[in-house]
């Protein structure tokens, strides 16, 4: 039979054994974290192995901290936040965090090492630019912190909205097509049709597109039917403007 050492991923063997007992020593190791495991092959070609073990020598290692989200200068348009974040140590296990809000320590929990966390905050923002980032401490005291990341909470929706200029079927294809004017707040637009005149009320409506351009050929109308248009502005955090401006076609191309 063999017994095999695997440290830190390489194979040795082991340099001291008395019967079915194996070891070795190893000396000399500079400051941080070591794994390993036994493997034993018998003369039939089967094998075993061990679990893993970590061993951490002279652990002045500081956890690492990665924020996953938000990202940053992310824009919402809910005072809900997910926070989520990765702390490793070298040493594993648990280790105890801090998230901080515009300087100001809000919550303490555990946080398992190469595991993402996450932590939630219902309704608790008002509307406004925050700072966030989020600090570690491993069972040796060793402490670090993350960068510092913003995130903007935007409740009110854009007061602008784009024009419908065009709405035709110009090669009587029995689809319409809709244009309509920038607006500057909007990071993209909804167009919505409706066969009764939509004024302010959209529940009438279905919603056709959600583009980031200033155009759409809508696919889904009949020949002889008449329709209403609107579109409406969508900005950064995902808040779309209440008033919107409309404009209906009469689709009058023969089948």
């Amino acid at each position: 039979d063999t017994v095999l050492l695997e440290w830190n991923s390489v194979n040795e063997s082991f340099d001291n054994n008395d019967g079915e007992l194996y070891w070795e020593n190893k000396t000399s190791l500079a400051d941080g974290a070591y794994t390993f495991k036994a493997y034993a092959n018998d003369s039939a070609g089967n094998s075993v192995s061990s679990s893993t073990f970590v061993v951490v020598v002279g652990d002045s290692i500081a956890p690492s901290i990665n924020l996953t989200a938000p990202v940053d200068g992310y824009n919402q348009s809910s005072r809900n936040v997910t926070f989520t974040f990765i702390a490793t140590d070298a040493g594993g296990g648990t280790l105890t965090c801090n998230l901080s809000i515009n300087g100001t320590r809000n919550k303490t929990f555990s946080a398992v090492s190469g595991s993402s966390t996450t932590v939630y905050y219902g309704a608790n923002f008002t509307e406004g630019t925050f700072y966030w980032n989020v600090s570690c401490n491993d069972s040796s005291g060793n402490g670090n912190v993350s960068l510092t990341r913003k995130f903007t909470v935007d409740l009110t929706p854009p007061v602008t909205a784009p024009n419908v200029t065009e709405v035709n079927d110009s090669d009587s294809d029995g689809n319409v097509y809709v244009m309509w004017t920038t607006d500057a707040n909007a990071a993209r637009y909804r167009l919505y049709r409706s066969t009764v005149p939509l004024t302010n009320n959209l529940t009438v409506a279905t919603l056709v597109a959600n583009v980031t351009g200033t155009s759409y050929n809508d696919v889904g109308t009949d020949n002889g039917s008449t329709y209403y248009y609107a579109v409406t502005s969508i900005d950064y955090a995902g808040n779309e403007e209440a008033h919107h401006t409309q404009a209906h076609f009469v689709d009058n191309t023969p089948p």
